[in-house]
């Protein structure tokens, strides 16, 4: 049985041409079946379905691609591999540079190429798994702040630092919904930036203590005393790992060899010990603990 073009239903298709012989006209198949033809059904619609993925689903698999990137490092470290004089020459080390450290910053300069501080879709490719998750390319687009369509080293790292929003910002949402509009008492209230993250200086206005954290709102160690503290206003620094502080240039370190020994000092010195009065002594200076540059 068919449909035939001017909309009557025949036996067959012999039976429709036959007709279109013995009257002249000009018949086709429109359909298999009896007329009127149903409309074809859609074509899978993959990609809109790869783009309505719920910020859950984004979340869930920045801490999957996380826990892979980190178990990826874990066993690269097992068997390290010397690097040629040759090979090393002329490289610019960008280890030192995203704000990240660890697993995350290891698997940036492991996609950078061309290292050009820049992952663009050749290189972000490289971890593409469409077939086994098809919301892996939607979560690298809702990173790409600046739609150019490259992830920057800090938008890879705030891609997976904190996916639920800006920290700051969402803190200062939770305790207004707490609040419900009356003043909390002897509650920490953070201060934000512009942009909605944390400040570098962090007081807490019942107990007058006051200390440094990054812009996610981690503590620095050793940072919380009494009274006010200087911190940098702008701390690149991981939310997860701790990483940050001072970030030191390879042509910076050939110029600190010609620093004197104490210049060289203040220059990497981040986080030093509490010195008293009589600390100021020279000879004393020398024997003062230098802090970690993370």
């Amino acid at each position: 049985m068919v449909c035939g073009s001017d909309g009557h239903t025949y036996t067959s298709k012999c039976k429709m041409e036959f007709h279109s012989c013995s009257t002249g006209k000009s018949l086709t198949t429109l359909c298999d079946g009896p007329c009127p033809c149903l409309p074809e059904p859609e074509a899978p619609k993959h990609k809109a379905e790869k783009n309505a993925c719920t910020d859950k689903e984004l979340r869930s698999l920045a801490s999957r691609l996380k826990d892979w990137f980190g178990a990826l490092h874990e066993d690269a470290n097992r068997v390290i591999k010397p690097t040629s004089p040759d090979a090393a020459q002329g490289r610019f080390d960008t280890s030192i540079l995203p704000i990240c450290k660890d697993s995350l910053g290891w698997m940036f300069n492991k996609l950078d190429m061309n290292y050009d501080l820049l992952l663009d879709p050749s290189e972000i490719n490289a971890i593409y798994l469409d077939k086994y998750e098809p919301c892996i390319k939607p979560l690298f687009n809702s990173c790409d702040s600046f739609k150019d369509g490259k992830l920057s080293n800090n938008e890879w790292c705030y891609c997976f630092q904190k996916p639920g929003g800006l920290p700051c910002q969402n803190e200062m949402n939770r305790i207004q919904k707490l609040s419900k509009g009356k003043s909390l008492l002897g509650a920490f209230i953070p201060r934000c930036n512009e942009e909605g993250y944390y400040r570098a200086t962090q007081c807490h206005g019942s107990t007058g203590q006051c200390w440094c954290v990054d812009k996610y709102g981690n503590e620095l160690a050793g940072s919380r005393k009494q009274g006010t503290v200087s911190c940098e206003e702008e701390q690149e620094t991981s939310g997860d790992f701790g990483s940050g502080g001072s970030v030191v240039l390879l042509d910076d370190l050939e110029d600190e060899r010609e620093l004197e020994p104490k210049d060289r000092l203040g220059k990497l010195r981040v986080h030093t010990r509490a010195v008293t009065e009589d600390d100021e002594d020279e000879d004393d200076d020398k024997d003062d603990e230098v802090g970690y540059i993370w």
